[in-house]
């Protein structure tokens, strides 16, 4: 039995922020997407849920969209500040706060999505042991070289730029309830 992919938003269900003919097009307009391109279909759902899965375990700003049933990912999520559209804001100081549409997935998620995806489908980057930090031991008079390419258990900076600003604690926005 194959992997289907429920990218339903706010589903009980839901199992990948984006599905395998959206991931698709993303990825028909990517260069070097290769490893997206000769993988079987089964390999993009697993790495497309794989890559949710991770994803789905960071901390972001707002709360989950509560329903009758509660949603098996994190998003979609409301409360949350459009970065994209809070930085175009009216410079005299417009009231007006825009915020992500709280009954869907964002496009900059499923961007991310995709390339998590591709990272996965490249190289494991699932079970990072810690030792990936470094890139050369030595014993005699230590030498420790440090790896500058690649962080365990971090997401590659490629997926950080679409997410950072949505992540708390990472310099997203979090709006200010004052009592």
């Amino acid at each position: 039995m194959s992997l289907t992919i429920n990218a339903t938003a706010g589903s009980s269900t839901a199992n990948s922020f984006i599905d395998r003919d959206t991931a698709q097009l993303y990825f028909d307009g990517r260069l070097y997407s290769d490893a997206w391109t000769n993988a079987s279909e089964t390999d993009q759902n697993k790495a497309l849920v794989s890559a949710t899965n991770r994803l789905n375990q960071e901390r972001w700003v707002g709360a989950p969209t509560t329903q009758v049933t509660p949603a098996a990912l994190q998003w979609p999520r409301y409360g949350v500040i459009d970065a994209a559209r809070n930085a175009e804001r009216d410079p005299w100081g417009s009231s007006f706060t825009p915020y992500l549409n709280s009954a869907t997935i964002p496009v900059w998620l499923e961007n991310a999505t995709c390339e998590l995806a591709l990272v996965l489908l490249e190289e494991n980057r699932l079970s990072d042991t810690g030792l990936e930090l470094i890139e050369q031991v030595g014993v005699g008079d230590l030498n420790v070289t440090p790896s500058k390419t690649r962080h365990a258990g971090r997401l590659p900076e490629h997926c950080m730029r679409y997410c950072r600003p949505y992540l708390s604690g990472q310099g997203g926005m979090v709006p200010l309830v004052r009592s």
